[in-house]
């Protein structure tokens, strides 16, 4: 997606900006299984990939299901950012929880982006069919045919994946026709409990006109991924160049480096860290 090319680009330029010894260049990938792939076969040395991708790689699901790939050489490096998943709601639908969803008009998204990926495995959890919906349908933001159907009552509910502030969505809320509600109940935090790629995330209050609360939902971590054949130096260098940007990393979005990493919490992510990571990590904390 763009952020993670914009995120890329930064990381980019912060690994140019503290040594000449490598150079660094985004390279955009039609989607995450080309990064994935790449990445297992060496023409990558590092990408931006969220979790949920990682998990279904491993476990040959979803997009993966048909691809003979063996992912056993994905290491991580770090967590870099996480992009939450929220529902834009029309007021005058009387929705407020996630069971309120039935019987309403939706758009998920079209079909193979990340919403209507995640939405599908969310109408799993809850026990939903399309049938259960009152309209079912698979819009696409371009020319803006999800926002039309919004504004004029066609549908009642938007699957949003992304960052935050979104100024489209901020677009589409503020005047008071919409509201922002979160995906999380007792279902959800089981979901989430599974580790097949997803975790928490609370939405700040006031990122958007009349949102007064934190709102909580679930969201996909996007990870810095390495091969296990990457060399110690090279790992080195990055995780060093990214903490010497961290400050520039955050100025040019909050969102980035938003988590604090620790040694724990590298060793028991779904994803094996690089061996050179965990101890960057521990020399990294000593010197704090």
């Amino acid at each position: 997606d763009s952020f993670s090319y914009f995120a890329g680009k930064r990381i980019c330029h912060s690994i140019n900006s503290y040594s000449s010894e490598f150079s660094c260049r985004p390279v955009p990938m039609q989607n995450y299984a080309a990064s994935l792939t790449n990445i297992e076969g060496g023409a990558l040395d590092i990408a931006l990939v969220n979790e949920k991708m990682i998990h279904d790689a491993s476990a040959s699901k979803n997009m993966f299901q048909y691809l003979d790939i063996k992912y056993n050489h994905l290491r991580l490096l770090m967590p870099v950012y996480k992009e939450p998943i929220l529902l834009a709601v029309r007021q005058d639908a009387n929705i407020s929880t996630l069971d309120d969803l039935v019987g309403k008009r939706l758009n998920v998204g079209p079909v193979f982006t990340m919403q209507n990926m995640v939405f599908h495995e969310i109408m799993n959890v809850k026990g939903w069919e399309e049938d259960d919906f009152n309209s079912y349908q698979t819009l696409s933001p371009v020319h803006a045919q999800d926002a039309i159907a919004f504004n004029d009552g066609n549908i009642q509910v938007m699957v949003h994946y992304g960052m935050h502030p979104d100024s489209k969505l901020k677009q589409e809320i503020g005047g008071g026709t919409g509201k922002l509600i979160g995906i999380y109940d007792p279902s959800i935090k089981r979901l989430i409990k599974s580790e097949t790629g997803f975790t928490s995330f609370v939405l700040p209050a006031g990122t958007y006109p009349q949102q007064n609360e934190n709102i909580t939902t679930i969201a996909l971590e996007n990870l810095l991924i390495t091969s296990v054949d990457t060399d110690s130096e090279t790992i080195t260098l990055v995780l060093e160049a990214i903490f010497k940007a961290e400050k520039q990393l955050k100025r040019a979005h909050p969102a980035l480096l938003d988590e604090e990493v620790s040694v724990d919490m590298m060793e028991n992510r779904y994803l094996e860290p690089h061996p050179a990571a965990v101890e960057f990590f521990q020399k990294y904390f000593k010197q704090l």
